[in-house]
């Protein structure tokens, strides 16, 4: 009767296991419900209907099985291991890792909890110690390709790309058919822009495993990276159709529509995700971010929402004293460190770059902590410009705090505010004795600990400070310096005088062209009706985002025949198209910041509107700093006309145009020693207001 009773044990779980594998997940669980009535503490039922129930997010009734298999079969490794896959997925790190490793004194062999334990230190920061579990595991099973491919991805969050995507494609010469190995691979490839073979491997992923939606999430990514918006959108929409709960894919979403000029849906997309996961910071910074290109949003509503990220996310990690322990020797040489993710050919690269080449190396020893992936020619040049420079884009948060305050730095500058790379909770958690928000930044940090921020008189005018957490230290005319790359083109005659036309243009990002700027560019183009307009910018390689651009100006009367709409270029081609251009008109109320340099350094007068907050204020100061206020409107006629006058003097064009330059050359952006210097004394005035309260305090 027991062996009867057995046998129809076994095949009951048997018939289970299949339906479970088909994805015949009621069958399964009935069944398993079935042979559980018969044999309560079967170990392999409980097992497999626990896997089952996490599958199905009924978290504490898988939870209730396994700890009942535990307390019947005390030895039994896989319940202990499966446990830990629940805590895991609950970010519970340490509690998970306790599990693991019991499941593996149970039973040293048992790979999946190697696996598993590897990827719970991996996603607990811990990348080095994922690394040394995996490497145990391989001494005696060499061959096993899971290893291999989690120690590729242990690799990967280290920043050793070359060991991990060996150990990647070492993992899919043994298995094939590992998808996830398969897509890790793609992330690593994308990463470098190696683009066509990372699409591949996500493709096959997909072919392979049509419901894992993040393969779908990485493909919307280089989609959108390689200038394919709208099939990034739907590639991202199709991740989020598959799993809701998949957070990226929301913000990767936001991010899509965002570069097409799509700033409501984008915003509503940042809220959806963070309603679903509140604690996400990277979300909930670039729904700040983004917010900036919504021109009916004003000040203090953008910095209400940056407070309200700092209330969630930095707050609580700031501590009530400052506890740096720094010499507090006011005259003492200083030691400077710069934080970013930026420092390579990227508006705050140039920006950065002639600062650190002239720092004063009797003053102030300078430091780079580098949270960037793909450096560059820029990039080397920073790195020969400064005394230590330190790659940390594949450390954590608490590892960053430690080197700094290991390398005791006196005065830390962020590059970053609140966009892509940043590290604000390093900042949070008082990392320096005096913390900076450097020059070229959009907004506040909205941060308690970020002592002050390089601002100017005109993007930062008197009483602008409740729009801020920092002390505003205020540089005589601009808040950036600028150097030219040496592939910068010569300045070439307006086209007018060959064309018998104006050509407007706009090389800005199309995120920051909304409706109202298309009303005034509509009306500019309407009074004057010879002239073209040239929008240039990588997402208008897209024919959906033209076409959508082709729409806007007709529902205002602009032909389509009028418009020059050109996707991305080649930066030293890029720059060669604004001998395309007579005129550069700014849009509103996000300014351009470097676009609007690089414009006036090819000899394009840039029209621009004064939008009453820093975003919109970056061209006001630049067009000071380059001796044309006059080119500032107060507002919208004002904007208007300024364009249309400047339209009608074709050989006041061709003056600015080969003035231009040459004065720009001699003026506040270009005076780089002066500039740092500047900068300096503002650092040292901060030192030695911090070391008198040191010694007042002791």
């Amino acid at each position: 009767m027991n062996q009867t009773v057995n046998v129809t044990l076994e095949q009951a779980f048997e018939q289970a296991c299949d339906w479970h594998e088909q994805g015949e997940r009621d069958r399964a669980e009935a069944l398993y419900r079935q042979i559980l009535a018969v044999a309560p503490n079967h170990p392999q039922t409980l097992h497999n209907l626990a896997i089952l129930l996490q599958g199905a997010k009924r978290i504490e009734e898988a939870s209730g099985l396994l700890m009942q298999a535990i307390e019947a079969h005390p030895n039994y490794a896989e319940a202990y291991m499966v446990l830990g896959n629940i805590l895991t997925d609950l970010e519970r790190y340490a509690e998970a890792e306790t599990l693991y490793r019991h499941a593996l004194s149970l039973n040293p062999r048992l790979t999946s909890a190697t696996v598993n334990l590897s990827a719970a230190l991996r996603r607990a920061g811990r990348g080095k110690e994922a690394e040394l579990a995996v490497n145990e595991a391989l001494e005696h099973d060499p061959n096993n390709p899971l290893l291999h491919a989690q120690l590729g991805m242990a690799l990967r969050v280290q920043g050793r790309v070359q060991e991990a995507e060996s150990a990647l494609r070492g993992a899919l010469a043994m298995n094939p058919e590992d998808d996830e190995a398969r897509h890790t691979l793609g992330m690593l490839l994308q990463a470098r822009g190696a683009y066509e073979e990372a699409e591949r491997c996500y493709r096959q992923v997909i072919a392979a495993r049509p419901a894992m939606a993040e393969s779908y999430n990485a493909l919307g990514c280089l989609l959108r990276e390689t200038g394919r918006q709208e099939a990034a959108v739907e590639a991202l929409r199709e991740a989020l159709r598959i799993n809701p709960e998949l957070v990226a894919g929301y913000n990767n979403l936001a991010n899509a529509y965002t570069d097409q000029g799509r700033v409501t849906e984008a915003l509503a997309t940042y809220r959806e995700g963070l309603a679903r996961k509140p604690d996400q910071a990277e979300l909930h910074a670039n729904l700040a971010f983004s917010m900036h290109y919504a021109p009916e949003l004003g000040p203090k509503a953008l910095f209400a929402e940056l407070r309200d990220w700092c209330a969630r996310f930095a707050d609580p990690l700031t501590p009530a004293q400052n506890p740096c322990h720094n010499d507090p020797d006011p005259e003492r040489i200083l030691n400077v460190g710069y934080v970013s993710a930026d420092l390579k050919q990227h508006p705050l690269g140039f920006f950065t770059l002639p600062i650190l080449q002239n720092h004063d190396g009797n003053a102030v020893r300078v430091t780079v902590y580098s949270n960037l992936t793909q450096p560059d020619w820029l990039t080397e040049r920073a790195r020969a410009a400064v005394d230590a420079w330190v790659d940390c884009a594949a450390w954590s948060d608490n590892q960053l705090l430690e080197r700094i305050r290991d390398d005791r730095i006196d005065v830390l500058v962020d590059l970053s505010g609140h966009t892509r790379g940043n590290r604000l909770r390093v900042f949070a958690q008082r990392a320096a004795p005096v913390q900076i928000l450097g020059g070229g930044c959009f907004s506040s940090t909205g941060l308690q600990a970020m002592d002050a921020v390089v601002g100017d008189p005109h993007q930062f005018p008197a009483g602008c400070e409740d729009q801020f957490s920092e002390r505003i230290l205020r540089m005589p005319m601009d808040n950036v310096i600028y150097a030219p790359p040496d592939y910068m083109p010569a300045v070439a005659p307006p086209p007018c005088l060959q064309n018998g036309h104006i050509i407007f243009g706009c090389f800005n990002n199309p995120a920051k062209i909304n409706e109202r700027v298309f009303d005034l560019w509509a009306r500019i183009l309407q009074r004057l009706p010879g002239a073209r307009l040239l929008l240039k910018a990588k997402p208008l390689g897209d024919a959906p985002n033209r076409a959508r651009f082709v729409e806007a100006f007709a529902k205002r009367g602009v032909e389509p025949e009028r418009l020059l709409l050109e996707g991305g270029a080649p930066h030293a081609d890029f720059l060669a198209s604004y001998n395309r251009m007579d005129i550069a008109l700014d849009p509103f109320p996000y300014s351009g910041g470097l676009t609007t340099i690089e414009a006036l350094w090819m000899g394009v007068p840039v029209v621009a509107l004064d939008a009453g907050r820093l975003a919109g204020r970056h061209s006001v100061a630049h067009l000071h700093a380059a001796g044309l206020p006059e080119l500032v409107a107060a507002g919208p006629e004002a904007y208007v006309e300024t364009a249309l006058a400047l339209a009608a003097e074709p050989d006041e064009l061709k003056r600015m145009r080969e003035q231009m330059r040459p004065a720009l050359l001699h003026g506040p952006l270009s005076d780089h020693a002066g500039y740092t210097v500047i900068l300096e004394q503002m650092m040292r005035r901060l030192w030695r207001d911090w070391c008198a309260a040191r010694r007042a305090q002791s």
